[in-house]
């Protein structure tokens, strides 16, 4: 790999290990800092936006507004007639030129200029596509006036210059409540006409994706990318578009009060959702997806105590809040798979939490308790989720670490809820 600009023999060999895992041709790419390579777009999520855009772009002109290392110039050439590629850093530009060499791609004219500059006469410019700059010495940035160039002066630009049909690529680090109120200050027609997509790859947040004009195809969606291998470049994606379907008119979910014992026979899983689902107000219609898929039904505030003994085909599905770190998750009495859940869990025990999270190393009748759920599980080792002060969570963690019997036995994620507190194992990665 080429590094332009670099400090040391450690910035090389991270920026290496990085490249590698991007990009299929990573250990050759040229890039003009570390942080270039942290920034320029995964090969696969550029070629995924590409061929998502490909019904409108191929055999069409497209400008790739602050182009960067290259790598979205390179995916979009796949399909388009010819790709214009400008950024104001001429090293950048000279990396972008070298990088679409290597990958054999010969329709991209790149230019070293302002993007203001850019004159929209002398060319037919038939879509756009740009992913501003979200850095400033090292600060990562989120909102869309602090990116270089300004995500909304970009969008009025494009707007002034006529140009309806536009992609731009922001941070994931917004809800769809927060990109809303970003969005207000620009014309209300043109955000009328944006789609708001969160793009994960291999379930881990990546961008938010705008897609302006006749790339617009629904107001919300969410697509988790997939890809095991760089050699076939195959794309596997998993789609989730915002119906605006309700569930029994669920819209804020409340938590279950539950209490198993442990002479229930009735198995119950925890699926921890992808981060985005929630965010993006996609939590119905991923339930309406996974009951759809798997022939479940849904049941809100129930007491599993007494559906311990049903029988015939009802698989009782609910859902917790939020946990304190944003993070949805579904209870369900099937094992079941979807590439929208992060992690799976068998549920263990379950238990009415009697105190709050700072108060459970004071109360010795209420750890007793859960000590003695540990040590009945077979439990050596565990995974404190919840919100804790990082003292307590030390202390607490050391206290039940210290009462454990086992020490060759599983590893339990002890999950601390509103009202609720459950002891599960991760059944994917947990050994």
């Amino acid at each position: 790999m080429n590094l332009i600009n670099f400090k040391d023999y450690n910035e090389i060999k991270e920026s290496l290990k990085l490249a590698k895992e991007k990009f299929s041709l990573g250990k050759d790419m040229f890039f003009l800092n570390k942080v270039a390579v942290e920034e320029t777009t995964p090969e696969i999520v550029a070629f995924y936006r590409a061929k998502r855009m490909s019904n409108l772009i191929t055999g069409k002109t497209v400008l790739d507004l602050c182009c960067g290392s290259g790598m979205d110039s390179i995916g979009l050439a796949k399909y388009a007639k010819k790709v214009i590629a400008i950024d104001n850093n001429y090293e950048t530009i000279e990396c972008a030129k070298q990088n679409a060499k290597l990958c054999g791609i010969t329709n991209i004219e790149f230019i070293c200029i302002d993007y203001k500059k850019f004159d929209f006469t002398k060319e037919k410019i038939d879509f756009v596509f740009s992913d501003p700059e979200r850095r400033k010495e090292n600060k990562r940035l989120k909102l869309l006036n602090e990116t270089n160039p300004s995500t909304i002066e970009l969008i009025n630009f494009l707007n002034k210059n006529q140009i309806n049909d536009f992609v731009i690529e922001i941070s994931n680090n917004f809800t769809l409540d927060e990109l809303n109120k970003e969005l207000d200050v620009i014309d209300t027609e043109l955000k009328s006409n944006c789609e708001k997509e969160f793009c994960l790859f291999n379930k881990n947040p990546n961008c938010i994706n705008l897609y302006f004009g006749k790339f617009k195809e629904t107001e919300t969606s969410l697509v988790n990318i997939n890809m095991e291998l760089f050699d076939d470049k195959t794309i596997v994606e998993d789609r989730l578009i915002l119906t605006n379907s309700p569930i029994n008119q669920l819209n804020d979910f409340k938590e279950i009060n539950v209490l198993i014992t442990t002479q229930s026979h009735q198995k119950y899983y925890l699926y921890e959702l992808i981060k985005g689902i929630d965010g993006m107000n996609l939590i119905n219609d991923l339930i309406n997806l996974i009951k759809q898929k798997n022939n479940l039904l849904l049941k809100e505030n129930i007491d599993l105590c007494e559906e311990k003994n049903h029988n015939g085909p009802l698989n009782i599905y609910t859902i917790y809040n939020k946990d304190e770190n944003k993070q949805s998750n579904l209870i369900i009495d099937k094992l079941i798979e979807s590439n929208f859940f992060k992690n799976r869990f068998e549920v263990l025990f379950f238990d009415k939490k009697v105190c709050e999270n700072k108060e459970f190393l004071k109360n010795s009748t209420v750890l007793s308790r859960l000590i003695e759920k540990l040590n009945q599980f077979n439990v050596s080792k565990i995974v404190l989720r919840g919100k804790f002060e990082e003292k307590i969570q030390i202390e607490l963690k050391s206290k039940i670490n210290s009462n454990l019997i086992n020490k060759n036995g599983i590893k339990a994620h002890i999950f601390f809820f509103e009202k609720n507190l459950i002891i599960a194992k991760n059944i994917d990665f947990d050994a």
